[in-house]
């Protein structure tokens, strides 16, 4: 009987081939239990399945005499009848179950005049004051002026309602969303959005500088109350604010929650990751900061720069690769890669060859005898055709240096220049110091 009445209640298009027998079961579910509103609700839509919607009605009217405290007979009796037969209907059921979100939203829904509306609504927050549905329904229909007036009243109706306390901080002024929020963390000690909102109601008013003491303020009492603080969870709330602009508070989280839970000999891997997933999600800010926390912690990681350069590659400004390739040069001045890539940087994508030379200069005093700074040096000038600079470079290389590399490329640009003879030289004395070579 049960397997029945779900059938007939969930398909009503189901081809019903013996309407008769069918009528026979839900009578007989009827009579065995007429307080069961569904057994109701079934014969009716078998009527109505079958074309016979005055007899549909009368089962549901019948219906309704056993079983007028149920809100879904009520409801079914008001689908079957017309609009204006629906609307009495529904009054009729509101005098029977006040306190029924349900008939109360339908009722308003019935009717076409907005203040009608309004009125109905405003009159089912006297029988049913914590209903965030209707408080809901009512504010979308009000002017902000007014919404604002009703949130004060459904804070206080429903002060565990996080979304309410959110609603009415966004419409209000600067002082008054503060007040606002304070309230609301006190009523809801352990939500996290609550501080993440009054973050971004500082950096939005250009009090950048409050934003993550907020934040670490609000982690703490967070613990304090219990919570247990979720890494993942906080990164998403990041890029979320990444994404809605509050840019401030994104890096704020970040740096706030960024080792939470973390061993101290898994954070590269970990953020690493991090990375990866905040680039292939598009928030580049969040992916950045955490570049920013990988290098501050591991400042002479080699992978780690060549990631966040290759990372500003992609995404930054040129301003970005050169001012992370000069933060590179300074907090691992021993690193020829950093010093070749930055004066690489300043002469092929920048066509600064002076300030290319300043920096091979400034390489040298770094690491006075290094072959590739020599090298680069010196194809610096033969790529410019400043051959004369380039032979002398080569030759303190040669001097300096003297690795088989340094004497191949001073015969090879000798050549280049066509001193046939002097290349020759160079290539006698080469064999006297590399005779293998």
């Amino acid at each position: 009987m049960a397997s029945l009445e779900k059938q007939l209640l969930i398909n009503q298009e189901a081809d019903i081939a013996d309407f008769k027998k069918a009528r026979l079961l839900l009578k007989s579910m009827i009579n065995s239990d007429p307080k069961h509103a569904p057994g109701w609700i079934a014969a009716a839509r078998l009527e109505e399945l079958d074309g016979k919607m005055q007899e549909a009605r009368n089962i549901i009217a019948q219906g309704l005499e056993h079983c007028s405290d149920s809100e879904d007979i009520w409801l079914e009796a008001a689908r079957l009848e017309t609009h204006e037969k629906s609307k009495a209907i529904l009054a009729k059921a509101i005098t029977q179950i006040p306190n029924s979100v349900k008939i109360w939203l339908k009722a308003a829904q019935k009717e076409e005049d907005k203040t009608m509306k309004i009125k109905i609504l405003r009159r089912a927050l006297d029988y049913i004051p914590n209903s965030l549905r209707i408080w809901k329904e009512l504010i979308e229909l009000e002017g902000p002026n007014e919404a604002k007036v009703l949130l004060y009243r459904a804070v206080e109706c429903l002060p565990q309602e996080l979304e309410v306390w959110l609603a009415l901080a966004k419409l209000e002024n600067y002082d008054n969303a503060r007040v606002v929020l304070n309230k609301a963390r006190h009523a809801l000690p352990t939500e996290s959005s609550i501080w993440i909102h009054a973050a971004k109601l500082e950096e939005s008013h250009g009090n950048d500088s409050m934003v993550e003491t907020i934040i670490k303020r609000g982690l703490k009492v967070l613990v304090k109350n219990g919570v247990t603080l979720k890494r993942d969870d906080w990164l998403q709330e990041a890029e979320i604010a990444e994404r809605s602009g509050s840019l401030v508070t994104c890096k704020a989280i970040v740096n706030s929650t960024l080792d939470i839970g973390i061993e101290e000999d898994e954070k590269e891997r970990i953020w690493l990751q991090d990375v990866e997933t905040s680039e292939e999600k598009e928030c580049l800010l969040t992916a950045r900061t955490i570049l920013e926390a990988l290098i501050e912690n591991f400042p002479t990681r080699k992978n780690i720069w060549l990631r966040a350069l290759d990372f500003e590659k992609k995404h930054g400004t040129p301003q970005k690769v050169e001012e992370l390739l000069r933060n590179a040069v300074t907090k691992c001045p021993h690193q020829e890669t950093f010093w070749l890539l930055l004066a690489k940087y300043k002469w092929q994508t920048q066509n600064q060859i002076n300030e290319a030379r300043a920096i091979l200069k400034e390489a040298f005093e770094m690491l006075p005898n290094n072959e590739n700074i020599f090298l680069q040096a010196a194809k610096l000038e033969r790529q410019i055709q400043e051959f004369d600079r380039a032979k002398k470079i080569l030759q303190m290389a040669r001097e300096k240096c003297g690795t088989p590399k340094c004497w191949m490329q001073s015969i090879q640009i000798e050549r280049l220049t066509n001193n046939l003879e002097e290349a020759w030289n160079i290539c006698v004395q080469s064999l006297k110091m590399h005779p293998k070579f």
